[in-house]
């Protein structure tokens, strides 16, 4: 009979080499990226007439593309694993205060307002319900995702994009519905994806009058 301490060594090398074989991670990764590029196409596919319309300074276009990334990579790392990983989330909060520090110098003090709103908000928000509910609803990655949206848009843009992205997912459900998915409360739907895609259109073309 083996040790226990040699035994866990074995199984943990024996876990290891099946799990870099696996040919599963290996789609599941590849799939992801093609959901990232999809989004990314979707959200080029909303720019275009902005930028068709009038010149964009480079500032704006190299600000938009480093916000774009990780917005559509956040959207497909979410449908397929319902979670929005810090590592993304925080340097693109990060380089939403930065791009405000350079550019808009007297706006810092309503972006940093703005993030930290929004992560409080969805954060009670998440909190209140699980409380209530005895289970989790919305996770504070979505509250994460709300803070960078505060960072790189300011307050006054925060519920233009809570208001796209929900009626993006009452869309997104109803559309599934049609096509014979079934919802129930305990249905779990990916809201970053939403909130992601509002933070772009209100980027791209600010707050409607």
């Amino acid at each position: 009979m083996r040790s226990p301490r040699l035994s866990n060594l074995s199984g943990r090398k024996w876990h290891t080499a099946n799990t870099s074989k696996d040919p599963t991670t290996s789609i599941e990764g590849a799939s992801t990226l093609v959901l990232g590029l999809s989004t990314l196409a979707v959200y080029a596919c909303c720019a275009a007439p902005r930028f068709w319309l009038e010149p964009m300074p480079g500032a704006f276009l190299v600000a938009s593309l480093v916000l774009a990334l990780p917005l559509a990579l956040l959207s497909a790392i979410d449908v397929r694993t319902f979670t929005l990983p810090d590592v993304l989330t925080y340097p693109l909060l990060l380089a939403g205060f930065i791009f405000c520090a350079v550019f808009q110098w007297d706006s810092l003090a309503n972006h940093v307002i703005a993030a930290a709103l929004g992560y409080l908000a969805f954060g009670t928000l998440a909190v209140g319900y699980e409380i209530l509910r005895g289970r989790p609803g919305m996770g504070m990655g979505d509250a994460k995702l709300l803070a960078v949206s505060g960072a790189w848009l300011g307050l006054a843009e925060l519920p233009p994009v809570v208001l796209i992205a929900s009626l993006t997912a009452l869309i997104a459900v109803l559309v599934q519905s049609i096509g014979g998915r079934t919802f129930t409360a305990e249905t779990r739907i990916p809201f970053g994806p939403c909130l992601a895609f509002g933070t772009w259109l209100v980027w791209l073309y600010g707050v409607p009058l």
